[in-house]
């Protein structure tokens, strides 16, 4: 049963992280975050990860975002390590996969709009995971909103990356990119934690044992009611068996009792010489 167990656990332990695994670095994925509303034609942002690209600086350029009417969200980078880039805002971040059991965090999205204000300084975000990642989780936090917005909306959005969201976010109106709402978000794939695994080993364990216990059940019973006439039969006397033993051609009474001959016990009735059979023990219904 054990072997029986750890072989049903590990098939199972193989499928998540092979499943896990094909997310986190095969095919890849990719999120979009769209800014909705007036004006048409807000500017956003993708994320993602794909086997065939690397961490850091693809070899794209900068937007150019001088003279356009509208509402941003996008990606800051600035030349040093890790982004041998142009300093500037981006429309695209793609990396290398995610390790397994790891995480990858894109930091500096920026949310602003120039030239124009969103009704109440709130616009909608959409996050519209194009390759559904069902198997990726995503913490999106908000770093910084200007005071002078008065956010008291939510800091912090747990996302699950196989589905789309619409997402209310305060939106300033600035002429510095840098004074608006700042975010990063930290995608990591679906794992189950330790106290999921040990829940789940047991209940397989449990269901394996119950199992066999019911599977063994009938021939319990039937082993238990054999072993229990074989000893009934074996210690309880038949008075009828035993009779049966004693010289039946004279009927002695207590008148004559000096005239009866002594039991001569070598001479006395065997079975199969004539006498009464030891089957009788078995047929006779007085020893039921």
């Amino acid at each position: 049963m054990r072997c029986t167990c750890f072989r049903i656990i590990l098939v199972g332990l193989l499928i998540t992280a092979a499943a896990t695994s094909a997310v986190a670095q095969g095919s890849g994925w990719s999120a979009s975050f769209d800014p909705v509303g007036e004006p048409p034609g807000g500017h956003g942002c993708t994320i993602g990860a794909y086997p065939s690209m690397q961490d850091g600086w693809d070899g794209w350029n900068p937007a150019n975002l001088q003279g356009i009417q509208s509402a941003f969200l996008l990606l800051y980078r600035e030349n040093g390590p890790g982004w041998t880039g142009p300093t500037g805002f981006y429309s695209s971040d793609l990396e290398a996969p995610i390790p397994f059991g790891g995480s990858k965090t894109w930091w500096d999205m920026y949310l602003w709009s120039q030239g124009w204000t969103p009704p109440d300084n709130i616009m909608t975000v959409w996050v519209n995971n194009a390759y559904r990642p069902f198997i990726l989780r995503a913490v999106l936090v908000v770093d910084y909103v200007p005071e002078s917005l008065g956010w008291t909306g939510p800091m912090e959005y747990q996302l699950d990356m196989g589905q789309d969201y619409f997402i209310p976010l305060p939106v300033p109106t600035v002429t510095d990119p840098l004074q608006g709402t700042r975010m990063h978000i930290t995608v990591y794939p679906l794992i189950p934690e330790p106290g999921s695994l040990v829940a789940l080993t047991a209940g397989i364990l449990g269901l394996a044992w119950r199992r066999k216990r019911q599977a063994q059940a009938p021939f319990r019973t039937r082993s238990a009611v054999l072993v229990s006439n074989m000893r009934a039969r074996s210690i309880r006397p038949c008075p009828a068996f035993f009779a049966s033993l004693l010289p039946t051609t004279r009927t002695y009474h207590s008148a004559d009792t000096a005239a009866a001959p002594p039991f001569d016990m070598e001479n006395r009735p065997r079975p199969g010489s004539g006498g009464t059979d030891m089957g009788a023990y078995e047929d006779n219904p007085d020893c039921d």
